[in-house]
């Protein structure tokens, strides 16, 4: 059975608490070409990230989008309690010599160095055992849609072949026909018997 360059394929998963969503596509591409996006909590696994799609597909121009969807879970930053609590101090100590209010010290505090930065969450290897099989649900899904696009191909194809071979046959028996009338004068068949004018 023939199978389409073409495809898409699609998988979701909550996977913990993050819920991730793979689309990938694919063109015809003699090579194996593989632009992929994805999320920083997935950074660390980007080289077995690729390798589980190039096994699954081997060639063509493929384009997969990993994206992370909030469940609410989810903690995109880290706020260091420790450090907003030395900042406070220093800055409450401040604010009493210079006798200023400190009822937005809050907001203050929010903006200074190193209080917020972006989570360094990985998945741990139970969560990345589950991702692993949903890039290949996804891949598989793709797989099944080359697959349903490649019949349609080959039925096209068988259809157009057996057009020509139509063609073909006609214009061997008719010109074998004319050939016979224009060299003998008769009814030429292909038994070798005809009648004469």
């Amino acid at each position: 059975m023939l199978k389409s360059m073409t495809g898409f394929g699609r998988a979701e998963k909550t996977i913990g608490s993050k819920t991730f969503l793979i689309d990938i596509k694919s063109l015809n591409g003699k090579q194996f070409d593989l632009s992929l996006r994805l999320p920083a909590v997935l950074k660390s696994f980007e080289f077995d990230i690729r390798k589980i799609v190039s096994e699954g597909l081997n060639r063509g121009s493929i384009d997969c989008n990993i994206s992370l969807k909030d469940t609410g879970e989810a903690k995109p930053v880290t706020i260091n309690t420790d450090l907003v609590k030395a900042y406070y101090s220093s800055l409450s100590n401040l604010s009493k010599e210079l006798k200023i209010d400190t009822a937005n010290i809050l907001s203050v505090l929010m903006k200074l160095p190193e209080v917020i930065t972006p989570s360094s969450e990985i998945l741990n290897e139970a969560d990345w055992e589950e991702f692993q099989e949903l890039v290949k649900a996804a891949i598989l899904d793709l797989n099944d849609h080359r697959l349903s696009e490649g019949k349609i191909l080959e039925e096209e194809l068988l259809g157009r072949i057996n057009n020509i071979v139509k063609a073909s046959i006609g214009n061997l028996f008719f010109g074998s026909v004319e050939k016979g009338k224009n060299e003998r004068g008769s009814y030429q068949t292909f038994g070798g018997k005809g009648r004469q004018r």
